[in-house]
C-alpha cells in the first residue's frame, strides 16, 4: 500500500514538473516575441495548458486600456462543451469589477473559491460571475514596473489540484505584463521610425519639387504674407530683381517693400499698378485660402537677357493663424507669348510640313488633351494620344462614326448634345474641308467647363478630297471666361457711360438755363443801370438763378460725399420751432418765385429741444417741398406740417413731419424708381421742371441714416403726399443759439464796425465788403492767413472789431491763422471775435473751427442775414465784457 502511494506522488511530482517546464517553455517563448502577433500566440499556448492542467471551464487574458478606463478580453481558451465569451468581453468598464481592479493596482491576486461567500465582498463582481454560471474564479495582475497592463484568469478551475501551479501564475502574471511592456515600446518605436521616415520623404519630395521649380524658374521665392517676409531661393543673373534685392546671395527682405521697388523700377505705369494690385498681399490670402495655385501674366522693362513677358505662380504652402507661407516663381514666357500670337499661322504651317504621324503629335499633343487619327474612307479610327480618363472610356480603336456619338454622349452637356453631333457627323466633313484644313466648335461639359474640338486634314487624294483627319480636343475654359469678362465688363462700361452721358446732358441743361438767365439778367440790369425798379426786377431773379445753382451743386455734392463714405450724421440738441422758422422762409420765398400757394403749419410741439442732425433735417424738409413745388403747376398749393406725436422709445419724441401738393402727381411705375438716383419723371431737357434728379435720392439716404420711415401716396393730376416719422430724444431745457435773426438793434448795434476779412478770392471779398457796406460796416482784405496775422499785429489796439475768416487760402489756411491769433496775448489776439466763412458746413468742420479758437460759423455763399447776426452777437457779447471789466 505504501509503495502504491508513493508510486502515485512519484507520478505527480512527474506530472508536476512536467507542467512546470510546459509553462517555463512558453515564457522563453513570450521573451522571443517581437510582435503581439507572436506573444498573442505564446499567451495562447500558456493559457491552453493552465486551462488542461487545472481542469479550468476557461482560461483567459484581459488588456488595461487606461484612456478609455476599459478592459478587453484580448486570449481565451475554453474547455469543451464551455461557450466561448471573448466577443461579448471587449469593452468592460472597470468601474463594473473595482474589488478586482483595486487588487490589481496593488499587483495582488484575487482568488474565489465561492462566489457566494464574495458576495459581499464584491457585489459587482459577483453580479458578473452569476451572470455566466462561474462558482470558483483565479485572476492574476499583469503588471510591470507600477503599470497594471491587465490579467490573466481561470474560471471554475480544481483548486486542490493545481495550487502548485497556480502560485506559479503570479510569475507568469508579472512576465506577461513585462512583455506587453517590451511589445508597447516596440510598436512606438516602430510608430516614431515610420513617421520619422514618412517625414523624411516628404522632406524629398519637397526637396526634388524645389529642384524641379528652380530649373524651370527663373526667380523663385519663399514669402510668409502676414509677417511681410520675403526669401530669395533663386534668382537669374540676368533678372531685374536682382538689381532690387541688391545681392545674389541668399537673403531675408520685405516683401511689400522689394514688390514696390520692382514695379517702380522696371515696370510701365499702368502695369505696375496692375501688378501691385495682383502681388497684394491681402489679396492673395484671400484667394489663396480657397485655392492651391494662383498665376498670372505680365510685362516688365526688358531685363539682361532681353525677356519682357512673365509668368507668375503663386503656390499655397501653410496656413495658420499666425502664418501664411507661400511659393512664387516668375519664369519668362516671350516664346509663349509670341507663340500665342502666331498660333493658328504657326499651326496651319506645321500642318502642311509635315506628314508623319510622330511629328505631328509631337506638334499638337502639348495643346490638345485627346488625339484621334481618322480614316473617312473606311470610318476607322486609331487613338494616338490622350490622357487616362478619355482613354479608358473611347478604347484604341474601332468604328469612328459609333465613337463620335459615344464621345458626345459622354462628355458633351445636354444642350449642346445637337449642335455638337453635327459637328461630328463624319459624312459631311470632307464637304466642310473641301476649301480649309481645320474645322472647330466650343462646348460645354456637364461640370460646366468649355472644350474646343478641332478636325485638321491630314491626307487628301489627288482629287483634293480629305481621305483621313485628326480630331483633336483642347480645354479653353480660361479663354471663354476671359472673353466672357471682357464682354461684360464692356457692356457694364457702356452703360455707365450711357448714364453718365444722359446726366451730363441733363445737368449742361439744367445749369445753362440759370446761368444764361443769370448772364442775361446782367446785361439788362447793366442796359438800364438808371432805371432802379428794372435794376431791382432783374437782381431779384439773379438771386433766384443763383439759389438754384447753389441748389444743383448742393445735390451733386451731397451724393458725391454719400458714395465716397464721408457723408455723416452729426446729432445735436436744437431748438425744432427754429429750424421750423428758417425752413419757412425758405419754403415761402421757393413758392412765390413759382406763384404758388404755401401752408406751413406746426403744431404739438411739447419738447421742441431735440437731439438731431439739424442741418440735414432742414434739408429733408426743403428737399421735399422743393420736388412740390417743381411739380405743382402754377396757381397750385403746397402744404407743409409738422408735429409731434407720442414715440415707443423711452425718452424720445416721435416727430412728423407732411408735405402734400396738388401738382402732376406720380405714375405707379415711376414710385418704383423714384429715390433711385437721377432719376426724374420728366426730362427737363423737354419740360419746364428744373432740378439734378437727386433730391428724393438724397431724402431717401437721410432718412435712412437717421433711422426714421419716409411713406408716399401719389395719384396723377391729383397730386403728392410724402410722410416722414423719426424717433428722436428730447430734453426739457431751451438750448442757446449761437447766431439769431438780426433785428433793427442788430443793425444799429453794426453800424460803425470795422472788420478783417482773410480772403484769397477777389470776388468773394467784394461780395462780403458790399453786404458789410449796406449796413454801415467798412472792412478791408487779407489775402491769406499769414497776411491775415501780421495785418492784426501790425495795426493798432481795437483797429478791428471782429475778423471774417475763409478757412482754405494759400500759404496758411484760417484753422492756423486762428490758433496763431489765439496765442497773442499782448495784441488782444486771444479775444478778438473771429468767424469762420466756409463751404464745409458738416459738424465735423464746425468743431475744428471752434477747437481752434473761433468764436462761430458761417456758410457760404455768404447770407446778409446770417453775417450781420453774426456779428451783432460778437458786438453784444463784445460790450458786455468790456462793461463788465469796467
Amino acid at each position: 500500500m505504501r509503495k502504491a502511494d508513493s508510486v502515485v506522488k512519484q507520478k505527480k511530482a512527474s506530472s508536476h514538473l512536467s507542467g512546470l517546464e510546459i509553462v517555463l517553455n512558453q515564457m522563453v517563448t513570450i521573451d522571443r516575441s517581437r510582435t503581439m502577433e507572436e506573444l498573442n500566440r505564446a499567451i495562447q499556448g500558456i493559457l491552453e495548458y493552465i486551462g488542461e492542467y487545472t481542469k479550468a471551464g476557461r482560461a483567459y487574458t484581459f488588456e488595461f486600456i487606461e484612456k478609455q478606463s476599459i478592459y478587453r478580453n484580448t486570449s481565451e481558451w475554453c474547455a469543451e462543451g464551455v461557450k466561448p465569451q471573448m466577443d461579448n468581453l471587449q469593452a468592460v468598464p472597470f468601474m463594473e469589477m473595482p474589488y478586482w481592479h483595486r487588487q490589481f493596482l496593488r499587483g495582488e491576486k484575487v482568488v474565489i473559491e465561492d462566489i457566494e461567500a464574495a458576495k459581499d465582498e464584491m457585489p459587482l463582481e459577483y453580479r458578473l460571475l452569476k451572470a455566466q454560471d462561474i462558482h470558483t474564479v483565479i485572476v492574476f495582475p499583469m503588471f510591470h514596473t507600477d503599470t497594471l497592463w491587465g490579467f490573466i484568469g481561470l474560471d471554475d478551475p480544481i483548486l486542490d489540484e493545481s495550487q502548485s501551479l497556480i502560485n506559479l501564475l503570479t510569475v507568469v502574471g508579472s512576465h506577461l505584463g513585462s512583455a506587453y511592456d517590451s511589445c508597447h515600446k516596440s510598436n512606438l518605436l516602430d510608430e516614431k521610425q515610420n513617421a520619422l521616415q514618412a517625414s523624411i520623404d516628404a522632406f524629398q519630395r519637397e526637396q526634388r519639387f524645389l529642384q524641379v521649380l528652380c530649373q524651370d524658374y527663373i526667380s523663385v521665392f519663399f514669402a510668409d504674407l502676414k509677417k511681410d517676409y520675403l526669401e530669395i531661393l533663386k534668382v537669374d543673373p540676368e533678372a531685374n530683381v536682382l538689381q532690387v534685392s541688391a545681392s545674389e546671395k541668399y537673403m531675408t527682405l520685405s516683401y511689400k517693400e522689394i514688390i514696390e521697388s520692382y514695379c517702380r523700377q522696371f515696370m510701365m505705369q499702368e502695369e505696375a499698378r496692375k501688378l501691385k494690385k495682383r502681388l497684394n498681399a491681402e489679396r492673395l490670402m484671400r484667394e489663396l485660402k480657397t485655392r492651391d495655385r494662383i498665376s498670372f501674366r505680365f510685362q516688365s522693362l526688358p531685363n539682361g537677357a532681353g525677356h519682357e513677358y512673365f509668368e507668375a505662380q503663386i503656390t499655397r504652402m501653410a496656413i495658420d493663424e499666425e502664418n501664411f507661407k507661400v511659393l512664387i516663381g516668375f519664369r519668362f514666357i516671350d516664346d509663349i507669348v509670341r507663340e500665342d500670337r502666331e498660333k493658328q499661322r504657326v499651326l496651319r504651317e506645321a500642318l502642311n510640313e509635315t506628314r508623319i504621324n510622330n511629328e505631328i503629335i509631337s506638334a499638337i499633343s502639348k495643346i490638345y488633351f485627346s488625339i484621334y487619327r481618322i480614316d473617312l474612307e473606311k470610318d476607322v479610327y486609331d487613338e494616338v494620344v490622350s490622357i487616362n480618363e478619355v482613354h479608358k472610356m473611347t478604347g484604341v480603336s474601332g468604328k469612328a462614326s459609333e465613337k463620335m456619338v459615344e464621345i458626345c454622349k459622354a462628355v458633351v452637356a445636354r444642350d449642346y448634345q445637337d449642335r455638337i453631333m453635327r459637328f461630328f457627323d463624319l459624312s459631311t466633313l470632307q464637304e466642310r474641308l473641301k476649301n480649309t484644313d481645320t474645322v472647330t466648335l466650343e462646348y460645354m461639359v456637364p461640370d460646366g467647363n468649355w472644350q474646343l474640338a478641332r478636325f485638321i486634314a491630314k491626307n487628301r487624294n489627288e482629287q483634293g478630297v480629305v481621305t483621313k483627319v485628326l480630331y483633336v480636343t483642347r480645354e479653353v475654359s480660361d479663354v471663354m471666361l476671359r472673353e466672357r469678362n471682357w464682354f461684360m465688363a464692356a457692356e457694364a462700361a457702356n452703360r455707365e457711360n450711357e448714364a453718365k452721358t444722359d446726366f451730363l446732358s441733363r445737368m449742361a441743361h439744367d445749369i445753362r438755363t440759370p446761368l444764361n438767365a443769370v448772364l442775361g439778367f446782367a446785361y439788362i440790369a447793366k442796359a438800364h443801370i438808371d432805371e432802379k425798379s428794372i435794376v431791382s426786377e432783374n437782381l431779384d431773379k439773379l438771386q433766384s438763378a443763383g439759389r438754384y445753382i447753389q441748389r444743383l451743386v448742393d445735390d451733386v455734392t451731397d451724393i458725391s460725399q454719400i458714395e465716397s463714405g464721408h457723408f455723416h450724421i452729426e446729432p445735436a440738441f436744437f431748438d425744432v420751432m427754429t429750424l421750423f422758422r428758417d425752413s419757412q422762409d425758405i419754403m415761402g420765398q421757393m413758392a412765390a418765385d413759382r406763384k404758388l400757394h404755401m401752408t406751413c403749419r406746426a403744431h404739438d410741439i411739447l419738447h421742441p429741444q431735440i437731439d438731431a442732425d439739424a442741418i440735414r433735417l432742414k434739408q429733408i424738409y426743403v428737399n421735399l417741398v422743393s420736388n412740390a413745388v417743381k411739380y405743382t403747376p402754377e396757381g397750385g398749393t403746397v402744404h407743409f406740417e409738422l408735429y409731434e406725436e407720442t414715440s415707443d422709445s423711452p425718452g424720445c419724441v416721435r416727430l412728423v413731419s407732411i408735405v402734400q401738393d396738388n401738382g402732376i402727381g406720380m405714375t405707379e411705375d415711376y414710385m418704383k424708381k423714384m429715390y433711385e438716383r437721377f432719376s426724374r419723371s420728366v426730362d427737363t431737357r423737354i419740360n419746364k421742371v428744373r432740378g439734378s434728379g437727386l433730391g428724393l435720392a438724397i431724402v431717401k439716404e437721410l432718412v435712412d441714416r437717421m433711422n426714421g420711415r419716409i411713406e408716399v401716396q401719389s395719384a396723377v393730376g391729383v397730386g403728392t403726399t410724402f410722410r416722414v416719422v423719426f424717433d428722436f430724444p428730447f430734453e426739457e431745457a431751451d438750448s442757446d443759439m449761437t447766431l439769431q435773426s438780426p433785428t433793427e438793434s442788430d443793425l444799429a448795434d453794426c453800424e460803425g464796425m470795422h472788420v478783417l476779412i482773410a480772403e484769397d478770392n477777389e470776388l468773394n471779398y467784394e461780395v462780403a465788403h458790399e453786404i458789410l457796406a449796406m449796413n454801415g460796416i467798412t472792412s478791408e482784405q487779407a489775402e491769406n492767413g499769414k497776411i491775415c496775422v501780421e495785418r492784426f499785429m501790425e495795426a493798432p489796439e481795437d483797429t478791428y472789431d471782429a475778423i471774417l475768416m475763409d478757412l482754405q487760402m494759400p500759404v496758411m489756411n484760417g484753422l492756423e491763422a486762428t490758433k496763431m491769433l489765439r496765442k497773442m496775448d499782448q495784441y488782444h489776439g486771444n479775444t478778438i471775435p473771429i468767424i469762420a466763412m466756409t463751404a464745409n458746413v458738416a459738424k465735423t468742420d464746425m468743431d475744428k473751427c471752434l477747437a481752434a479758437g473761433m468764436t462761430g460759423h458761417l456758410a457760404k455763399p455768404l447770407d446778409m442775414h446770417s453775417l450781420i447776426a453774426a456779428l451783432a452777437s460778437v458786438r453784444k457779447t463784445g460790450n458786455a465784457k468790456m462793461e463788465k471789466k469796467d
